[in-house]
């Protein structure tokens, strides 16, 4: 995690700075307890009130101090929070769908949520405190052999019997956090997922079911929390208690040269303030380490995710190419395709579709239609045999051009919870025009119209707002926009009633810039008259 305590420099060098600057007021105010308490032995009133004075300015000071640290220490973190996220997602930018779909989705927003939050609770903030003990250590040490040599001897040795203790407790940390961790995002990844199944459980009179599978999880999840806070407790006591008795040797040491006359008995004051900082920051510094060593198995984790998918074809014949045109055709040459489960859809397929022609997939449910058309959008590897885009092989094709050309229309499509407009253009500048045009071509155009705010009219989560049908009207005018110039729609229209089913087909089917290759089991005598070809697997 080094690399992330010291990315902004500015805010590390200020941060550090203002902790010397504390330490060094800390090791001032220690001096002046001393000579206060002199003072009131020597019974001089003058000198004790000029201390007394000067004690609360430096204390005045500290706080003045505290303030400013703490407010750079959160811009510090603050900043680590927004690079940590965004490594996150520009990681899941590489993924390929195939990639991404591997995990629970669940699983990501615990990446982007708890795990970077335990990362800066743990990690980050630990960090800047141990390297503020690690200063007052320093600090207080020299201010001890200001008062008597001996104490640079004293002052370690008994540190080194505190320091001892620690490093065969790290590894059980790390353990019990990392468990935590996992057990978090199997929570989430859990929890999201009884909830989107909300209807179906009060559909059936099944909530003290859905009641049950939340209790169950809460419950390993706190479990997992417990042992955690179990380990980090029962570590800090066994800490606590190492150096309780390993301070008793320079209690014993000061008590001597007090005795004996070599410093003054307000020097007891003075020495017991900065044993203090020196044995309570020494302390909590390794108690800090071990805190920050439970978080890198979850910093790890989290920036790690390097996309482990390799394309299909062999490494001499990777020549990664953009395509920005599809001039001639598609052409799938020998394609094989199984499932993990062995469940086998092409043995030696071939098909050829051509450039600005229109082409229906037909066929029984569970012949690899949707694996077809998939496939040839780059979606699913592991593919046997050759598919070609004009005359470049499929899995030498740079994907963000692939995905320029190509569009993809899933009957299920995800509707995001922004507004209609949002949902169409991702963010992206359009003109009024083009989106218009759009809106026209995917019949969406009467719909919006009646809608409060119109096309910004806002969608709840997942369109639960919306109907079946709206929600593909969307997500073909989603297509559209972007300009695509090969559409595979995949049942796409099924949630449509017939009639705008038809314009829409007839729309996209009688452009002549458009390939369409369509998965349909609703394929109309007019609809046909529109077809290049039907195939039938």
């Amino acid at each position: 995690m080094k690399k992330i305590y010291f990315k902004h420099k500015g805010f590390a060098v200020l941060i550090i700075a203002l902790l010397v600057i504390g330490n060094i007021i800390l090791v001032v105010n220690s001096f002046m307890n001393l000579n206060m308490t002199d003072a009131i032995i020597n019974q001089d009133i003058d000198n004790f009130y000029r201390y007394l004075v000067i004690v609360l300015g430096i204390m005045i000071l500290k706080s003045i101090q505290g303030y400013i640290y703490g407010l750079y220490e959160s811009k510090m973190v603050k900043a680590i929070g927004i690079d940590l996220r965004a490594d996150i997602a520009k990681k899941f930018m590489e993924y390929d769908y195939e990639e991404y779909n591997s995990k629970d989705s669940g699983m990501y927003v615990a990446w982007l949520t708890q795990d970077v939050d335990y990362v800066l609770n743990n990690g980050v903030k630990p960090f800047y405190m141990m390297l503020n003990q690690i200063i007052s250590v320093i600090a207080s040490l020299i201010g001890a052999t200001m008062i008597h040599w001996s104490f640079i001897i004293i002052f370690p040795v008994s540190l080194l019997v505190t320091m001892i203790t620690p490093k065969y407790l790290a590894p059980r940390m790390q353990n019990v956090a990392e468990d935590y961790s996992h057990e978090s995002g199997i929570f989430t990844s859990k929890i999201k997922n009884i909830m989107l199944g909300f209807g179906v459980f009060l559909s059936e009179n099944c909530i003290d079911k859905m009641n049950i599978q939340i209790a169950k999880s809460t419950t390993n999840l706190e479990d997992s929390r417990y042992k955690y806070n179990k380990v980090i407790y029962s570590s800090n006591a066994i800490i606590n208690t190492v150096a309780i008795l390993s301070q008793m040797i320079y209690i014993i040491a000061t008590g001597v040269l007090v005795v004996k006359g070599i410093i003054t008995p307000g020097s007891v004051v003075g020495l017991m303030s900065l044993a203090s900082l020196f044995f309570g920051n020494a302390q909590m510094a390794v108690s800090q380490k071990m805190l920050i060593d439970s978080a890198l198995p979850v910093y790890n984790k989290i920036t790690s995710m390097n996309n482990s998918k390799v394309l299909e074809g062999s490494i001499e014949a990777k020549e990664i190419k953009e395509i920005k045109e599809l001039n001639m055709k598609v052409e799938i040459k020998d394609l094989h395709y199984s499932y993990s489960d062995g469940k086998e859809f092409f043995s030696g397929l071939n098909l050829t579709f051509y450039s600005g022609k229109k082409y229906a997939i037909v066929g029984k449910s569970g012949v690899g239609k949707t694996t077809l058309i998939k496939i040839l959008a780059g979606i699913l590897k592991g593919y046997g045999g050759l598919v070609y885009y004009d005359e470049v092989e499929l899995g030498n094709i740079e994907q963000k051009s692939l995905r320029n050309l190509v569009g993809f229309i899933d009957q299920n499509t995800y509707i995001l919870n922004e507004s209609i407009r949002y949902n169409i253009t991702l963010g992206e500048e359009f003109s009024d025009e083009v989106l218009n045009d759009v809106l026209v071509k995917s019949v969406l155009l009467d719909f919006i119209l009646g809608q409060p705010g119109g096309i910004d009219y806002q969608i709840t989560e997942n369109g639960k707002n919306l109907s079946g049908g709206q929600k593909q009207r969307i997500a073909i005018a989603r297509a559209l926009i972007r300009n695509k110039k090969l559409l595979f729609i995949d049942e796409g229209t099924s949630g449509l009633d017939f009639e705008t089913r038809n314009a829409i087909e007839n729309k996209v089917l009688e452009d002549p810039k458009l390939t369409v290759i369509m998965i349909t089991h609703q394929l109309t005598e007019e609809t046909k008259k529109n077809l290049d070809e039907v195939i039938s697997l």
